[in-house]
């Protein structure tokens, strides 16, 4: 998308388009294998992951994050030489303590401690309170002493947890309220995803709506009734035609039952087309998949809008615990219901914009 819409504002690429195709394909694959082996780690949770023939140049924190999502957090990997080569060990934390690493061009070897405890507990984030002690004195002193930590299965049970601190009457210590929290606070805002404009079909819609919204008035106005036609016939499309997750398993799966017939009884003519029509099916559906993701990273959303990403369920429930705006106080009171909070921030806003500069 980049490369055409620079050379339709007529920027001229010196005679490197070819070149600049081949990196933005290599960049796309690597990023789709990535994805590939992160979602087998998801599956199947392995404490170590070992991989050969990398073929990166350069290996980091991002690989770490990238291949081994929350579930592997460590590794060591040496850069690949040119476009041969590369390793990466990736180990689970809690398991596994590093204490020596000895790296050269055909091994890793890691000394350490493994470790069989499991310590799985999350500490909540403590709504209305900073600490939750003080010495009640004249020199004072405040500390949070005081928590509940509970275990991520608990937290899939019951996704809206959170501890409250309450007033304190004779106490050195603030009381506790641990309990669930669920507030409406309206609809969720439409969002445009960058890789529907490879849609054909659904693009086809979107400007069918938008051709077929008939409005007079300004500019503003048939403008914005023209985008809200097309939105509207965005998501009456996508209700017809909704992919799931399970586009990229299911043609997995298929491959799966190929490679074991091909195991037992040999290639055939239809085995092989059966399989290569697949692998471009899946390459599409990974591509679909990973342009979503680079859309959704943290630094895109705090641009563009809220994200909505166990990783996924329980890393979303921790993040949102943290964002989330439980209370807030206006003009001296503390205020919880949404409307409140809701409206409480667009006044602030509305009265700072007012003021000179």
């Amino acid at each position: 998308m980049v490369l055409e819409t620079g050379v339709s504002l007529g920027i001229d690429f010196n005679g490197k388009v070819k070149e600049i195709e081949e990196v933005i394909a290599r960049r796309l694959g690597r990023e789709e294998k990535m994805r590939v082996i992160r979602s087998l780690v998801k599956l199947h949770k392995p404490t170590v992951l070992l991989i050969q023939e990398t073929k990166l140049k350069v290996f980091n924190r991002s690989v770490v994050r990238k291949l081994g999502g929350s579930w592997l957090t460590r590794g060591v990997g040496m850069d690949a030489e040119g476009a041969a080569g590369g390793l990466i060990t990736l180990w689970k934390e809690e398991s596994f303590v590093a204490k020596a690493c000895i790296m050269a061009k055909s091994c890793i070897i890691l000394a350490g401690q493994l470790v069989n405890l499991n310590r799985e507990v999350m500490d909540l984030p403590l709504h209305g309170l900073n600490f939750t002690w003080s010495n009640n004195r004249e020199r004072e002193a405040w500390a949070r002493l005081d928590r509940f930590l509970v275990s991520p299965e608990f937290m899939l049970w019951l996704p809206n947890l959170i501890q409250k601190g309450l007033e304190r009457i004779l106490s050195d210590h603030f009381p506790i309220l641990l309990g669930e929290t669920k507030k409406d606070w309206g609809p969720s805002p439409f969002r445009f995803y960058n890789s529907w404009i490879e849609n054909k079909v659904l693009m086809n819609e979107a400007m069918k709506g938008w051709k077929n919204c008939k409005v007079t008035g300004s500019k503003g106005v048939v403008l914005r009734s023209k985008v809200k036609a097309s939105k509207s016939s965005i998501k009456t499309w996508l209700l017809m035609h909704k992919r799931t997750v399970e586009d990229s398993k299911a043609i997995e799966a298929q491959l799966g039952l190929i490679d074991k017939s091909v195991a037992q009884d040999g290639w055939t003519e239809l085995n092989r087309i059966q399989r290569w029509r697949l692998m471009e099916e899946l390459w599409k559906s990974l591509r679909r998949e990973e342009q979503l993701w680079c859309q959704k990273t943290r630094v895109s959303w705090l641009k563009e809008g809220d994200r909505n990403t166990k990783f996924f369920h329980l890393m979303a429930n921790g993040r949102r615990k943290v964002n989330t705006i439980g209370e807030i106080s206006i003009e001296g009171v503390a205020c919880s219901n949404p409307e409140e909070i809701k409206d409480g921030i667009y006044r602030f806003f509305k009265n700072h914009f007012k003021k000179d500069v």
